[in-house]
């Protein structure tokens, strides 16, 4: 399709959509790609054998104490409070039901705390 087939404008709006962004511009994305904002720094595989030979690891703890605040109330109204537990499991509380649900298929406690909800 030529740019002067077509209705009136419809090149221009042709010529326009051609140069849109596909995500939005900002200081590490130009519209079509994303990048680490300012300098970069070619390394070769020398350098990094060269870095990892000479550098040192840090030692890390047998263990680290937390203190995890305490889970809220149990609801009194039909509301539904859900508290995240870990990388995907979540505690579900309502009136009636307490349970855990976790989101990989194959947790038993995962499908019968989904089924409850």
């Amino acid at each position: 399709m030529a740019f002067n087939d077509g209705p009136p404008g419809a090149a221009l709006a042709q010529y326009q959509m051609s140069f849109r962004p596909r995500f939005p511009i900002s200081n590490h994305c130009d519209g079509s790609r994303f990048f680490n904002p300012g300098t970069h720094v070619n390394r070769s595989w020398w350098d990094v054998l060269k870095w990892r030979r000479s550098s040192t690891f840090a030692v890390w703890p047998k263990a680290v104490d937390i203190d995890p605040p305490p889970l809220p109330e149990a609801p009194q109204d039909d509301t539904l409070c859900a508290t995240w537990i870990d990388q995907s499991t979540v505690q579900k509380v309502n009136r009636a039901v307490d349970g855990l649900a976790d989101q990989g298929p194959i947790t038993a406690v995962g499908v019968a705390a989904n089924s409850l909800f």
